[in-house]
């Protein structure tokens, strides 16, 4: 969470996540995804999950395949 900590500090418009919460148990990833969206609420997020879990609530989800974007669908469609 430091880098995080970090671009928040700086306010940072655009934020980029590498599977944030990857390696940790069900109340660490919680608390991960809880403290960005209250943190970022400003920021644009871009987020690589292997989850759908993690994008739920994103307001756009784009699917990438071999660099390409092979479907982009808004939070209303999931």
């Amino acid at each position: 969470m430091s880098r995080s900590s970090d671009s928040r500090l700086r306010e940072n418009k655009i934020i980029g996540l590498d599977e944030a919460t990857a390696n940790v148990e069900f109340t660490t990833d919680t608390l991960i995804e809880q403290t960005s969206r209250w943190k970022f609420q400003t920021c644009s997020v871009i987020t690589i999950a292997h989850c759908l879990q993690i994008v739920l609530d994103y307001d756009r989800v784009s699917v990438l395949e071999r660099g390409g974007e092979v479907e982009s669908t808004t939070h209303n469609s999931f």
